[in-house]
């Protein structure tokens, strides 16, 4: 037991129940294992579609263990178009969403229901004799001509609509002896039809032989008329192809008050400002928050019209008005000249919104011999017109007192004149008549 109780190994001590182990190495843990499988997480729509991954049928929701690889999802419906997309699964576990949407296929074909009588008629469709009373053709317009020996021949067309059912419905008149028969083709398939002041509903008519005035006229349309010659027992046809109306605009103003109004013009919105509508009438509703929605009608022309509206507030009064009385008001004289104005009022906001006008000091004056101005603004002695911009606040008042030092007008003493403020709008308040 020498060297202080201790036992010596080498490089190693060991002391008591304790052992050290110089230089050695701590072991490295277990690498962790790779998983080379994943996951596909599939969500489809229409649901009932059709699925296949890499060739192999598979149903939608979640697909385990699947090599790591790239794959090709296929689906697939009735009425659909079939989608084929890539889908990556990785490894380790991780799982891949997959999202297929289905777009519906767009029909290009209508079905046309036949129905024709007597029995034993020949149809043609598109000159192509049909027998069937029921085919598919493509979308758009077909004509068709129905005939039988004794029997006046039928033209027309039919409207195949893509994905839904037609009617061809016809009827063959016997053949009058000693009449003639009126073949007609219009177009559009929608024009009006007149033989001698009668309409004609069908696509052939018979009449005794002579001359008959004919008309064709549809909406949109530049309608056509003319003379037609009917021979006993002979076809005479009647083609009409009448040209479309070119369609003229004019340009709307709609000016609102207050400024935030809606213009509903047939459906569509529209602020204060222009737009271009083509010639004709309009019904419009003009509101604005706060405001009794105003609806009226107009007419535009190819000069242009203005649609202007001063909506009131739902609270009931006028929105902006001038109404207090003008007692105030006076014009001072030297001579026969008036050369000084002044004129006090008082503007009132009703609206639950600030409201901004332009004040404008009007006048309209009369001489003693009978003469009259029309309405002009007051100028001061520099020429400006007297006025003032405005703003007040909700249900609120504000008063005007306008003063003029030169009023340039002369006329002889006796005369009288009006004055009234006036806004941008042509708005007026009361009226002071001085004299």
């Amino acid at each position: 037991m020498g060297n202080g109780g201790k036992f010596l190994f080498g490089a190693g001590v060991v002391t008591g129940l304790g052992v050290l182990i110089a230089n050695a190495t701590k072991a490295a843990p277990a690498p962790h294992p790779v998983m080379h499988v994943g996951s596909i997480n599939i969500t489809v729509t229409p649901a009932d579609a059709t699925l296949t991954l890499n060739g192999q049928p598979i149903s939608s929701g979640l697909t385990s263990n699947l090599p790591v690889g790239t794959y090709s999802l296929v689906a697939s419906a009735t009425g659909y178009v079939t989608k084929t997309i890539s889908v990556i699964v990785s490894g380790d576990g991780i799982t891949t969403v997959a999202k297929i949407t289905l777009v519906a296929v767009t029909p290009v074909t209508g079905t046309v229901n036949i129905a024709i009588t007597p029995a034993g008629y020949a149809l043609l469709i598109d000159g192509n004799a049909v027998t069937a009373t029921q085919i598919t053709l493509s979308a758009g317009s077909h004509t068709w001509q129905a005939s039988k020996t004794g029997y006046v021949t039928q033209n027309g067309t039919v409207n195949v609509i893509a994905g839904q059912p037609v009617p061809l419905n016809a009827a063959l008149v016997a053949v009058v002896a000693g009449k003639g028969t009126v073949n007609i083709t219009v177009t559009p398939a929608a024009a009006v039809v007149t033989i001698a002041g009668n309409t004609v509903t069908g696509t052939s008519i018979q009449l005794d032989p002579g001359n008959y005035p004919w008309t064709v006229s549809a909406d949109g349309y530049t309608p056509q008329s003319g003379n037609l010659t009917v021979t006993a027992n002979q076809p005479t046809p009647l083609t009409v192809n009448l040209i479309p109306i070119a369609v003229q605009y004019g340009q709307v103003a709609f000016v609102g008050h207050p400024i935030s109004t809606i213009f509903n013009v047939d459906g569509t919105n529209y602020n204060p400002g222009f737009a271009q509508f083509p010639v004709g009438t309009y019904n419009y509703t003009a509101s604005a928050a706060g405001y009794v929605s105003q609806s009226g009608q107009f007419t535009v022309v190819p000069s242009g019209i203005t649609v202007a509206v001063t909506l009131q507030p739902s609270g009931g009064g006028q929105a902006f008005r001038i109404d207090t009385p003008v007692a105030s008001s006076y014009l001072s004289w030297t001579g026969s000249v008036w050369n000084a104005v002044h004129f006090s009022d008082v503007a009132t906001n009703d609206a639950q919104t600030a409201v901004t006008h332009t004040m404008t000091l009007m006048r309209h004056y009369r001489t003693s011999s009978g003469g009259e101005s029309g309405d002009t603004p007051v100028q001061d002695s520099n020429g400006n017109v007297i006025s003032q911009v405005v703003t007040l606040a909700p249900t609120g008042q504000q008063g005007f007192d306008f003063y003029s030092g030169y009023y340039s007008t002369v006329f002889p003493v006796g005369g009288s004149c009006d004055l009234w403020l006036q806004d941008e709008l042509g708005n007026k308040g009361p009226v002071a008549t001085i004299s």
